[in-house]
């Protein structure tokens, strides 16, 4: 009903995650939210983690040294299980707690990079970051480059302007890589010099970790898998 009364004062809707500038007075974005329930998550072979803990971050970004973060020791949140950092497209930390119950699971795949900080004689623990050794096949889903920046700014996957999205892949080619639990995408979709970002994909045995450790400020949502 919307669209069409929006198509009636020629607003076109754009489906896609991005547009440019141009005709931007006729375009107006669509966001088509996806809703879950347990048994959606509980039916999938694998998930993509789309939110994970609270939006009080853990604690703040300081830098990057290679590949690994550096964080700020002053008031560093070091009981906190895990969380994010003050960072565009912050990976997803642990905390020491969490790692030893993870792999006390024995989760095959899963590996803890560590996180740095400016000050470690200060630091009252360690964080993590969540990763793999294992990386996933091409995914299907488009990148696009995120515009209305000089230069583009980075790039993100496309799935029509749904929330969350929805990865895809062919199931022969992640059924090539074996039994695991945690892998991590192969794209990178954000080139900001503060981001590194690739989703992680986990199994539903992977899902149940989750969920017995209570990690209930983490969200999930279905990757599709097609032949």
């Amino acid at each position: 009903m919307v669209l069409a009364l929006c198509k009636q004062c020629d607003r076109t809707p754009e489906l896609s995650e991005f547009w440019s500038q141009t005709d931007t007075d006729r375009l107006f974005r669509v966001r088509r939210i996806r809703e879950y329930d347990a048994k959606d998550l509980r039916e999938a072979e694998f998930l993509t983690i789309v939110r994970w803990g609270e939006a009080d971050p853990i604690f703040s970004y300081a830098g990057r040294q290679g590949e690994r973060y550096i964080g700020k020791v002053a008031k560093a949140k070091w009981k906190k299980r895990y969380g994010l950092t003050y960072c565009e497209k912050s990976p997803r930390f642990v905390n020491d707690e969490l790692r030893a119950q993870l792999e006390a699971e024995e989760l095959k795949g899963i590996v803890f990079h560590p996180v740095f900080f400016d000050r470690p004689e200060k630091a009252k623990g360690h964080f993590w970051e969540l990763g793999s050794s294992i990386t996933m096949p091409p995914c299907l889903l488009p990148v696009v480059t995120i515009p209305n920046t000089d230069p583009p700014s980075g790039h993100t996957y496309d799935d029509g302007g749904h929330f969350p999205k929805e990865l895809r892949f062919h199931r022969a080619e992640v059924a090539a890589l074996g039994n695991f639990d945690v892998a991590i995408t192969r794209e990178d979709i954000d080139l900001r010099p503060t981001a590194w970002w690739r989703e992680l994909v986990i199994s539903q045995r992977a899902y149940q970790v989750f969920r017995k450790l209570k990690l209930t400020t983490v969200a999930f949502a279905p990757v599709r898998l097609e032949e």
